[in-house]
């Protein structure tokens, strides 16, 4: 009988990116309930106010075509400008090419924007791990370059948001405004420093189990892919792609507001990212739905755009941004075939640069 790929190997680093935890992720069912549950409260509240229904359909339906093609294509980008962020800190320690990284990123996303358990980072992971020259350092070293580009989309968006909050002053965010939805945003931000917390304890358990010497193996190749934040022209060259990819991210509510005849600021539109990002930080429903939709229409209406107009945007947002994942994975993807055709080279493997 013929082993499973990678089954057996000696080098291989303990459970957290093996095929048999992506399938358990990915088969979770508690994330199902929460997903039906989610969609029955936004079924009600149409339901219930169903004026509201009414011109947030109508609003959405307002919007012209041209505008949702443009917004995809900015989805595109922002995609490519993420993957291209993730590859910077990547390459100097694996020697990987900038389309095989950026198709290993874009079909993670599609699992990350679908799954609630961010299944797609380990899909990540698995795709480049099979195209590394090392059996023995590279899965460390990618999870290092993938935490350490974690580390540089968090600080790009606290930067612009910084920025952001700096250009529209403190002032227009009004106390009664905020204050009733302070105490669900503090709720939000226990739950992940909870996780945070239980996380070094969970490792703690899987160590205990005799496993000191590969989890220092592994722990040391990860710390060689997070050492690329060290180099600052590296730092610094993956930082501007992530800046991109945010402003892209902004360029597209940027045009579904403007096709709605509603006007927002730039520093609005950040910060209503910067509150989407944080709503959606532990996901609790498959494809974040309600989540997402609360998280950015609550962002834009503390800035002044109307209740229905910022459904309405955050709805068509989450849609496209849906459809330009998905679209950026099947381009590269067929990029990568027609490549792979013309070099006679597998599809696991490129040539290293």
């Amino acid at each position: 009988m013929p082993a499973r790929s990678g089954a057996g190997c000696p080098h291989e680093a303990p459970g957290p990116v093996s095929a048999l935890r992506v399938r358990r992720w990915a088969g979770r069912r508690g994330a199902l309930p929460v997903a039906v549950i989610t969609i029955a409260i936004v079924a009600y509240l149409i339901l219930r106010h169903r004026n509201l229904g009414r011109e947030v359909v109508a609003s959405f339906a307002s919007l012209a075509p041209a505008a949702l093609v443009g917004a995809l294509a900015l989805v595109v980008v922002q995609v490519l400008c993420q993957g291209s962020r993730f590859w910077v800190l990547l390459r100097g320690d694996t020697g990987l090419n900038r389309l095989l990284v950026l198709h290993a990123f874009s079909v993670g996303e599609v699992f990350n924007a679908l799954m609630p358990v961010r299944v797609g980072d380990a899909v990540k992971v698995m795709m480049l791990r099979r195209a590394h020259s090392s059996a023995d350092s590279g899965l460390s070293r990618i999870v290092g370059a993938l935490l350490a580009d974690k580390v540089v989309d968090i600080a790009t968006l606290v930067l612009l948001s910084v920025m952001a909050l700096a250009i529209a002053g403190y002032g227009r965010l009004s106390a009664d405004r905020v204050a009733p939805d302070l105490r669900w945003l503090a709720v939000g931000v226990a739950a992940v420093v909870g996780l945070v917390v239980a996380i070094p304890f969970v490792v703690g358990r899987g160590l205990v189990a005799g496993r000191f010497a590969s989890a220092w193996r592994f722990a040391d190749g990860v710390r060689v892919g997070f050492a690329a934040l060290r180099e600052p022209r590296r730092t610094l060259h993956s930082a501007m792609f992530g800046i991109a990819g945010r402003l892209a991210e902004a360029s597209v509510i940027h045009v579904l507001a403007a096709a709605l005849g509603v006007s927002v600021s730039a520093a609005a539109i950040v910060l209503a990212i910067a509150v989407l990002n944080l709503g959606i930080a532990v996901p609790l429903s498959i494809a974040n739905l309600g989540a997402y939709e609360a998280a950015l229409s609550f962002g834009l209406t503390v800035w002044g755009v109307p209740v229905v107009s910022a459904i309405a945007i955050a709805i068509a947002h989450h849609l496209i941004e849906l459809v330009g994942i998905g679209s950026t994975a099947g381009l590269v993807t067929v990029v990568r075939r027609w490549r792979a055709r013309r070099t006679e080279q597998p599809l696991d493997r490129g040539p290293g640069g």
